[in-house]
């Protein structure tokens, strides 16, 4: 959780995107951002093509005390799943010896296939050390 106006870049990478994002503190309590995925890869699969996502994420700490926190995260967005014709999975009931990676589509015509993104979590920490508090001097 961000103390009110702090901000943090920070970016992650793994399979199918990487993100780069931006978080701003609005309170004690609550802190709001922006993230920009570059998708390179289609969910659970070893497919490769290229597309984005947008979300916003929203944190929410209702709980924080010495030696736990628990916080609520809402990422609402937008996700580009591809822009082309690329190959995807093509899996059904008679090819039982596995999938086929060739060049079936999902049904959506091989053009831009988008949807929502609608990301929901809650967290629990445990601190094992205290938090120092500084001394003025």
């Amino acid at each position: 959780m961000l103390r009110p106006g702090d901000n943090l870049l920070y970016g992650e990478i793994g399979w199918p995107d990487f993100t780069m994002g931006f978080q701003h503190g609005l309170s004690d309590k609550v802190d709001i951002g922006f993230a920009l995925s570059v998708i390179y890869g289609y969910d659970y699969t070893p497919t490769t093509w290229v597309g984005m996502g947008f979300r916003v994420p929203i944190r929410i700490t209702p709980v924080k005390t010495g030696k736990f926190s628990f916080q609520i995260h809402f990422d609402p967005g937008l996700k580009f799943d591809h822009f082309n014709n690329a190959p995807v999975l093509n899996c059904s009931l008679q090819n039982l010896g596995g999938c086929d990676l060739g060049g079936a589509d999902f049904g959506n015509g091989g053009g831009l296939a988008f949807g929502l993104w609608l990301y929901f979590g809650l967290d629990f920490g445990i601190h094992f050390t205290r938090k120092r508090r500084s001394r003025s001097a």
